[in-house]
């Protein structure tokens, strides 16, 4: 059995469970918990894209973050069940499974997921020089999606997008060479 408890700038990492073959092919499985005066802190840590930070950020709109999940990884993929997580007044909850690329496919990303609400405007805003409350008039660089693939069910208690809004959104999202579609049931 592991137990394993860092605090670094701010943010509590805390995970209990098995380790196996650690000189080797590591891999992890039991529960991990994580605590943070914001989810910036942890996003950073963790060395999440930038554009996903920042909307990460954006979706929390306030101090204090929290996760908790039970954990499968190892040196090719990591697998959330019973996540719950809370980054201000966001909340998600759910599953997920991250499985690395090979030299035949991309990383693939599956789950389902259900959040409070997301805002979906800040895909969409031009960054430019404060400029950033009108839809852009360029085309969006979207060359992000060619970096994996994935099938994900998810719904939102609420969804935004500019002035548009809708409730209890239910969508399976998929992406796939470089093309993410999202169908509603």
């Amino acid at each position: 059995d592991t137990s394993f408890r860092v605090n670094v700038g701010g943010t509590t990492l805390t995970a209990r469970g098995k380790a196996e073959a650690p000189f080797e092919a590591i891999r992890f499985t039991g529960r991990a918990d994580i605590a943070a005066s914001g989810v910036m802190h942890v996003l950073g840590g963790f060395g999440a894209p930038e554009a996903l930070a920042r909307w990460i950020g954006r979706q929390a709109a306030g101090p204090g973050f929290v996760f908790s999940s039970d954990v499968v990884w190892d040196k090719n993929s990591l697998v959330l069940r019973d996540l719950e997580s809370v980054a201000g007044s966001f909340r998600l909850s759910g599953e997920a499974e991250w499985t690395d690329g090979s030299e035949e496919s991309l990383p693939r990303l599956t789950g389902k997921l259900e959040a409070n609400g997301a805002d979906l405007t800040p895909l969409f805003e031009v960054d430019a020089e404060g400029e950033g409350t009108r839809w852009p008039t360029a085309a969006l660089d979207w060359s992000a999606l060619d970096t994996f693939d994935a099938e994900v069910d998810a719904t939102a208690g609420s969804l935004v997008a500019g002035r548009l809004s809708a409730s209890n959104v239910t969508a399976r999202v998929q992406v796939s060479h470089g093309v993410a579609d999202a169908r509603l049931p």
